[in-house]
């Protein structure tokens, strides 16, 4: 790659040159991907101020996002080139969108790991974002702008309403996991922290630990308290740990998110994930895919825990919430998978689905996965002290939050 466009010790530099450049040239996205060196070519932002330093540097996965850093997002194209796509701060208060073109696809792995772990707190409208630019073959809607503007709306509205600051928000359900329909709603969820004094109260057990909304214009907005959502994450609590891995972000305030991250390997019980993934297959199995007639969009809700497990058997650690990303613990079968394609396409283009006969590829595998799962004994936990390391979370939150 060229020396303005480069990979060092996992972090990304884009000269000032090159900004300069971009940001005078103000032209759209080529189509076509160049076959000889990169381009770089502004697709939005303003307010540009390149004259911080030599380089824009993106912190990688060692460092986090720091004031004044360069949160990066990639995606590799399945053609023979990877096309790397960056979003960059550069010490501005707009995200530069940058398109890199480049032959160059040995560095994809570390160029990857690299960007997929960096956060953009400064940036809402990540969550539009994020499937496009932070995944291998996650094609999906974007969330409406004016919808993410409601959202964020909501949510200062709750921060001014309760006295509190939100320190993570993100969208949940199908939306996150990947097979919305369109008239699916809007599922947001949040994470929040109170003054610290409010925590030293002698009837602390019995406050109110949730704030809760009614379902307006499609949108279901739910929040729980950091002090709460840290003892659940203790537990391994399945709602707390697909929020946390959730790909669109509405809003990010301090280290909670990136904390809570770094602590899930030694804190997540794939345990307490299989009980959690079996049951909730069987569940939705046996309530609503066992007539001649079955609601077709509640394979979903049956195939992504089941494939979870798979997923927690093979690398034993927390499943990835998209649908996508678990399809190749499958990929042997591929009608099945052809299947799975294509009853996806359909839900994603209809609002309601109906009842049609069964899918018999996908019913076998799902009464065969079923019954395997029956007779497997996950193994227990050996988890260390963890309890000092959630407190020094819960403390940092606060100090992020009112600092």
């Amino acid at each position: 790659m060229r020396d303005d466009v480069f990979l060092q010790e996992g972090v990304i530099r884009i000269s000032v040159q090159k900004w300069k450049a971009v940001h005078a040239e103000r032209v759209e996205a080529p189509r076509e991907a160049s076959t000889s060196a990169a381009r770089t070519v502004l697709f939005e932002g303003s307010n540009a101020n390149p004259s911080h330093g030599k380089d824009c540097v993106g912190h990688g996965a060692e460092t986090g996002h720091q004031p004044g850093g360069c949160p990066s997002g990639a995606q590799v194209s399945p053609g023979s080139r990877a096309i790397v796509r960056s979003l960059h701060t550069c010490r501005v208060s707009r995200i530069f969108c940058t398109w890199m073109f480049t032959q160059r696809s040995d560095c994809k792995p570390r160029l990857q790991a690299t960007l997929r772990r960096n956060q953009c707190p400064e940036y809402p409208a990540r969550s539009s974002l994020s499937r496009r630019f932070f995944g291998l073959n996650c094609v999906r809607p974007m969330i409406p702008a004016a919808v993410e503007t409601e959202i964020l709306r909501r949510i200062r509205a709750a921060e001014e309403q309760h006295g509190v600051r939100v320190l993570l928000a993100v969208e949940s359900g199908s939306r996150a996991w990947g097979f919305e329909s369109p008239n699916s709603d809007f599922d947001a969820r949040f994470i929040y922290a109170h003054p610290q004094d409010w925590y030293l109260s002698v009837g602390l057990e019995e406050q109110r630990d949730v704030i809760e909304y009614p379902i307006v214009d499609d949108i279901d907005l739910n929040g729980w308290d950091v002090r709460k959502a840290l003892r659940l994450f203790w537990k391994s609590n399945p709602a707390f740990i697909e929020w946390i891995q959730s790909p669109i972000i509405y809003a990010e305030h301090g280290s909670f998110a990136a904390q809570v991250r770094s602590l899930m390997p030694s804190i997540y019980s794939c345990e307490s994930g299989v009980h959690h993934y079996r049951s909730m297959a069987k569940t939705n199995f046996r309530g609503y895919l066992k007539g001649d007639l079955v609601p077709l969009k509640k394979y979903f809700y049956v195939l992504r825990p089941l494939l979870s497990v798979r997923w927690l058997e093979r690398y034993g650690g927390a499943a990835p919430i998209e649908f996508q990303k678990l399809l190749h613990l499958i990929e042997g079968d591929q009608l099945l998978v052809a299947d799975i394609e294509a009853l996806l396409a359909r839900k994603r283009a209809a609002p309601e689905m109906g009842l049609e006969p069964p899918v018999r590829s996908i019913h076998a595998f799902i009464e065969a996965e079923l019954e395997r799962l029956e007779s497997i004994r996950p193994p227990a936990p050996q988890r260390g002290e963890v309890v000092s390391k959630l407190n020094e979370v819960f403390h940092r939150s606060l100090r992020d939050a009112w600092a």
